[in-house]
């Protein structure tokens, strides 16, 4: 896997883990980790953040998105940032790529917010209402439509 699409991947897992540990606090670990492939995701995350060097540019990305993780702005920064960190430590990548692997396989699923339609690895990508691109295609009308000459 490509760092750019790993690092999405990566976020994409980590950013609602991190939304859950906010909101459950004061429920247990055991609570928490009922959920399917949350256990990886959370070896994920503290095998990512163990391999960060503390006080690092990613780690302080990590920082932001621990920090704020609905935010999309810190999860593209932290996605930008991890991409460069994996290209230059593919010992880490190949880590990392394992636990995200397993954490879909687990049935964990990548979550991208407000990021319009994104494309990546075998990921099954669904949009609901309007997709915007080079053709406005809305409705709930999903399939183009063949476009109709104008009248001579």
């Amino acid at each position: 896997m490509d760092p750019i699409t790993l690092a999405t991947a990566a976020v994409g897992l980590l950013a609602p883990y991190l939304r859950k540990v906010g909101e459950k606090v004061a429920e247990t670990v055991a609570d928490h980790l009922a959920d399917t492939g949350s256990s990886v995701v959370e070896r994920l995350y503290r095998t990512l953040k163990a391999r960060l060097r503390p006080g690092s540019y990613e780690a302080g990305q990590l920082q932001g998105v621990e920090d704020k993780p609905e935010s999309p702005a810190r999860q593209q920064a932290l996605v930008n940032s991890l991409a460069e960190f994996l290209a230059e430590h593919p010992d880490v990548a190949k880590e990392i790529e394992a636990l995200v692997a397993e954490a879909e396989g687990a049935g964990a699923q990548v979550q991208a917010i407000e990021s319009g339609i994104t494309a990546g690895g075998n990921l099954n990508l669904r949009a609901g209402g309007d997709i915007t691109g080079r053709d406005r295609i809305g409705g709930g009308d999903l399939a183009a439509k063949p476009k109709k000459s104008p009248p001579e």
